[in-house]
């Protein structure tokens, strides 16, 4: 097993994720199968397990070690980075909440995974990037 502290840290490329997400919401929307709905569900999982692993080890870092600049200004750019991704992962889960193969989804994935959805939708709204950046800065 390897070691947290021998774990790479590598900086995720956020646009290609944008766009990876934006072809996924559109083979979602234009989905003619379940199964369609699925491959591309399951890529985004991925996206965002990249991104959120190099969020938390960079968070890690930077708590454990509150005087490197290096991992405070990277969760900066994490931070600021993800909320202009706002509108890619809010479209991407309109997407999924509206499919017609929403059954399909919460009888493989769980009820849950779409009452989530539901309520990210509700509460994650594109007027609040600048102050998710603003909040992300301090």
């Amino acid at each position: 097993m390897i070691k947290f502290s021998e774990m790479p840290y590598q900086r995720p490329d956020v646009e290609a994720i944008k766009k990876r997400i934006e072809e996924a919401t559109e083979r979602v929307l234009t989905a003619k199968s379940f199964e369609e709905v699925r491959e591309q569900y399951q890529i985004v999982q991925k996206e965002e397990a990249h991104f959120e692993t190099a969020y938390t080890i960079c968070q890690v870092r930077n708590t454990i070690d509150t005087t490197d600049a290096f991992y405070d200004e990277e969760l900066k750019w994490l931070k600021k980075s993800y909320a202009q991704a706002i509108p890619q992962f809010n479209a991407w889960q309109k997407a999924l909440a509206k499919s017609a193969f929403r059954a399909e989804l919460e009888a493989e994935f769980g009820a849950q995974l779409l009452r989530k959805i539901d309520a990210n939708l509700m509460t994650c709204d594109e007027k609040i990037i600048s102050e998710t950046i603003r909040e992300g800065e301090v």
